[in-house]
């Protein structure tokens, strides 16, 4: 950490050692994550998180990327299914 207290700069990573989340009642095990600060750029750091979840023998992927004040949230699965049987799947279980 350089800087002032008034301005801040914060350099360096930090990185996920093991972790769960919990979307719509669903446990995701952490398998990536990091918080890089560059001093250079912002004092906003860019998140880099994915983790996995298995429902009904679909593997549902999730991400978080980008600056911490506007992430962009993506969804893959295997086998590979639409954006919304994915979301059916985490929301109610099943497909529509």
């Amino acid at each position: 950490l350089k800087g002032t207290a008034g301005s801040p700069k914060p350099s360096g990573t930090l990185e996920l050692d093991k972790g769960e989340f919990v979307f719509s009642g669903r446990v995701f095990k952490l398998t990536r994550g990091s918080l890089t600060f560059s001093a250079e750029h912002t004092v906003i750091p860019l998140i880099d998180i994915s983790g996995t979840t298995e429902q009904q023998g679909i593997t549902i992927i999730a991400g978080l990327e980008g600056p911490l004040n506007q992430p962009q949230l993506t969804f893959q699965s295997i086998p590979p299914l639409p954006l919304s049987s994915i979301i059916a799947h985490l929301l109610f279980g099943q497909d529509v």
